[in-house]
């Protein structure tokens, strides 16, 4: 990442060697006299779209204002000059000095010749507002369709996305993408974990649940109780007596006597 404290004793070395007050700096960039400050203390940078007159007015490269040839000095000469595509992770690279607006029109530009996916979407996500990024994911979810699709690196970027993008990637999940999903698990909201459950009931993938019961709502664990005693699946139940309540568990031992698992009994008992 950029050195703040760097860039902000050049800025403030460049102007005095200029002979310029931050006033005059100010007025010569289109800003106020306080932002000019805050970049000379390294509490701001100058957004990508002010670099290249600020450059101009102290008499040095992109290069040298930003420190040290590298990607993302290299990164940032390409947007200014618009010469170049970047990619989505260059884009991520420089986003802490792009305006929102920038970085919409550069990942909405190179989304369409690249594979968007969460993991490129992390360093991403904290920069833009909350519609934005739910399109976003939306793009996401359709560069992962197909035979080797995956919600890969979701877990990365949970706590960032959206509870409404969230219920989005719900929807769109298929069998392939419950582990990554119950990776996030501690992440998701209560009416989130209760779709989730249903997707693990819809793809048979009820390990999930048990292994994770204490995540989820009582209304999720019923429907879980009520699949299970169905298909006279026991055994499993008995993995989350512990997180269920007192009706479920009645209804439980009523099957169990029902089909002469009388020797389970008292398993239940237990925590009746």
């Amino acid at each position: 990442m950029f050195d703040v404290e760097k860039i902000a004793k050049t800025i403030k070395e460049k102007r005095i060697e200029k002979n310029m007050t931050q006033v005059a700096l100010a007025d010569f960039m289109g800003v106020s006299y306080q932002a000019v400050s805050n970049w000379e203390r390294g509490n701001s940078m100058p957004d990508i779209s002010k670099l290249e007159d600020l450059c101009s007015v102290l008499g040095i490269s992109v290069a040298e204002l930003l420190g040290i040839e590298n990607s993302e000095t290299k990164t940032v000469e390409k947007i200014i000059k618009n010469s170049e595509e970047v990619s989505i992770e260059e884009i991520a690279e420089v986003a802490p000095i792009l305006p929102p607006e920038t970085i919409k029109a550069k990942t909405e530009k190179e989304s369409y010749s690249q594979k968007i996916n969460f993991r490129s979407l992390s360093e991403l996500i904290e920069f833009l507002d909350e519609e934005y990024v739910v399109g976003l994911v939306h793009k996401a979810l359709e560069a992962a369709k197909g035979a080797a699709r995956k919600i890969d690196g979701l877990f990365d970027v949970i706590e960032f996305i959206p509870e409404k993008a969230v219920s989005e990637i719900l929807k769109e999940a298929g069998p392939e993408d419950l582990d990554s999903i119950a990776e996030c698990i501690e992440d998701l909201s209560d009416e989130s974990l209760d779709f989730f459950a249903e997707k693990c009931i819809e793809f048979k993938r009820t390990d999930i649940i048990f292994e994770n019961a204490e995540f989820f709502s009582e209304k999720a664990l019923e429907k879980i109780v009520d699949y299970c005693l169905e298909r006279k699946m026991f055994d499993e139940l008995s993995e989350i007596y512990e997180f269920l309540e007192q009706d479920q568990l009645k209804k439980i031992a009523k099957a169990l006597i029902e089909n002469d698992r009388s020797e389970d009994i008292s398993d239940i008992t237990f925590y009746m």
